[in-house]
């Protein structure tokens, strides 16, 4: 893949070229990355090596062809390309072009080989390559974070990941508007139940409401505002409710107030006791006193 603008300004985020494919037993993935490319950036034509290449742009648009057939592209689309088509990518003349993208082939005997021909199928023409995905996100930066920490298990989280991404792809436009808008609804009320999940088992662990959105990979501001549309309760007040539910339980397992403060990330033992105070109407340390099993 060559840029053939002179002096053009790109960078790669991530960029794992694999000399050899990682193979995760289903599939075998050649390459994967985050590229931003500025204004006027060509990618010149060249030939698809792999079996399927997949496209999210994350910033700004420009134009991806297939054969000769240009479409244009803008932030959530996701375009496919297949073995043997030739494909070109020229970014906007007014804008920065961001995308992530992975290249990878369908192992023989793979049980997943049926999707994706059906899905090759579907998207046969070249015409209907372009698809609105924002949804796809969160599984492309968890791909680029595994990869460029490859530890044991990792072939099995990427091929989650992928095989999340396909069926994702393969349903795509399958159901009506609709069906469409409520499929969105299920995946953000997902999203906040596990945001629920991680804050109630990791409230000892989380030091600000940022290590929350890092998790998940999304803007916190983006998740903020949809925990408060979900929940009726802020991200903050949420959180704080969590860890005082948790200090009450390090009460009664005889914990001290001072390691219960420390271990709770508190400032202080007078603003861990004010907050206690506030929600169950007495000190930790009365607590203590009154309850036996404190």
């Amino acid at each position: 893949m060559d840029l053939i603008k002179p002096s053009t300004y790109r960078y790669h985020f991530d960029n794992i070229m694999t000399g050899q494919p990682i193979d995760t037993g289903n599939f075998s993935i050649i390459q994967i990355g985050d590229l931003m490319c500025e204004n006027d950036t060509i990618v010149e034509e060249h030939v698809q090596i792999a079996d399927l290449e997949i496209s999210y742009i994350s910033e700004g648009g420009g134009m991806f062809s297939v054969d000769g057939v240009s479409l244009p592209v803008g932030r959530d689309d996701v375009h496919l390309c297949f073995r043997g088509e030739r494909h070109k990518i020229d970014a906007a003349a007014s804008d920065t072009l961001r995308y992530y993208y992975f290249a990878l082939n369908i192992n023989e005997h793979s049980k997943y080989g049926d999707i994706f021909r059906e899905i090759q199928q579907k998207y046969a023409s070249a015409n209907d390559r372009i698809q609105h995905m924002p949804f796809l996100l969160p599984n492309l930066t968890n791909m680029l974070s595994e990869m460029s920490q490859y530890t044991r298990f990792s072939a099995e989280m990427l091929e989650s990941y992928i095989i999340e991404i396909l069926v994702l792809i393969y349903r795509n436009n399958l159901t009506d508007h609709h069906m469409y808008r409520l499929s969105t609804a299920d995946l953000k009320k997902s999203l906040v139940d596990n945001i629920v999940r991680y804050i109630d088992e990791n409230c000892d662990k989380i030091t600000y409401l940022s290590d929350i959105s890092a998790h998940f990979n999304y803007d916190y501001h983006y998740i903020s505002k949809l925990f408060q549309s979900h929940i009726r309760m802020s991200l903050h007040a949420y959180f704080q409710n969590a860890k005082l539910n948790q200090a009450r339980k390090m009460l009664m397992e005889n914990l001290s107030v001072t390691d219960i403060a420390n271990a709770l990330n508190y400032s202080s033992i007078h603003s861990f006791s004010r907050a206690y105070k506030n929600k169950f109407g007495y000190s930790p340390s009365e607590e203590k006193r009154h309850n036996p099993d404190a």
